[in-house]
């Protein structure tokens, strides 16, 4: 009889035992995922400062290194990101920038920018009217491409006419992707 007992106790002690290790391996993971995000915030607050506190001559490397790890550390982008409000923010601080007016990481910015928000040809409009990427040949690349998204053929062929017509570089890559789009 004792014998009998015992078996069903022991049945009973096992999967409760089981239980409670993937409830602490469950608490870890969690615990984890929190140790995790808390350090993902502290990283952030301290790559903000840097920005705020930089003096140098470029600040553009410090935005592209924290739009980069924006990017690195938020993999589903969303509001946890917040990468359209940063990228906002870099793009305000930096617009006016004549330094930046030919720099290709600004206008990979402005290009990451416009993919999350109305990504209208008007905007390219205004950047070159201000005097901005005219020798960046992905510039008349991705401009062109928004405006064969609307269907305007005849105003992108115009677009890469002006390209090539700037010399922008690489002007085999702007030639090739002409090619393609013709």
């Amino acid at each position: 009889g004792d014998n009998y007992e015992w078996e069903l106790s022991k049945e009973n002690i096992q999967p409760l035992k089981h239980g409670r290790n993937i409830g602490s391996l469950l608490t870890a993971l969690t615990v984890g995922e929190d140790h995790a995000k808390h350090q993902r915030n502290e990283q952030r607050k301290a790559m903000e400062l840097d920005i705020m506190a930089y003096d140098g001559s470029d600040p553009l490397e410090l935005w592209s290194r924290y739009i980069q790890w924006v990017e690195e550390n938020y993999p589903q982008g969303g509001k946890e990101s917040d990468l359209q409000m940063v990228l906002e923010q870099c793009l305000e601080k930096l617009r006016d920038s004549p330094q930046y007016q030919s720099d290709p990481r600004l206008l990979e910015i402005y290009l990451r920018y416009l993919d999350l928000t109305e990504n209208n040809a008007e905007w390219y409009n205004q950047l070159y009217g201000a005097g901005y990427f005219h020798k960046l040949a992905s510039f008349y690349i991705h401009w062109a491409e928004t405006l064969e998204a609307c269907s305007n053929f005849k105003e992108g062929t115009r677009i890469y006419m002006l390209g090539l017509q700037n010399k922008a570089e690489p002007l085999i890559k702007l030639e090739e992707s002409f090619k393609h789009y013709q």
